[in-house]
């Protein structure tokens, strides 16, 4: 299935971080095909400082492009809070 972008959709991942109150914040994002043929957005955040994220949110859309639309979108409001790749 050809995208209408450069990148392939396994690729389309983002690492964000920032730093609140001395500790070192991310913000994961990712889109991938699932073996339906929907596209998985996955939303990954927490501290740098534990293992475990403090979550993992997954919204699902019918094509690619809903999926980008949001993941750009997202990308837009993280770096208004300070967040940079």
């Amino acid at each position: 299935m050809q995208h209408p972008t450069l990148f392939s959709v396994q690729k389309d991942h983002l690492l964000l971080t920032r730093f609140v109150k001395g500790r070192m914040r991310y913000y994961l994002l990712k889109i991938e095909e699932t073996l339906f043929g929907e596209y998985l957005l996955e939303k990954v955040y927490g501290s740098m400082s534990h293992k475990k994220p403090t979550r993992v949110l997954k919204e699902y859309y019918d094509s690619w492009v809903e999926a980008k639309k949001m993941f750009d979108r997202v990308i837009k409001g993280k770096k208004k809070k300070g967040y940079h790749v």
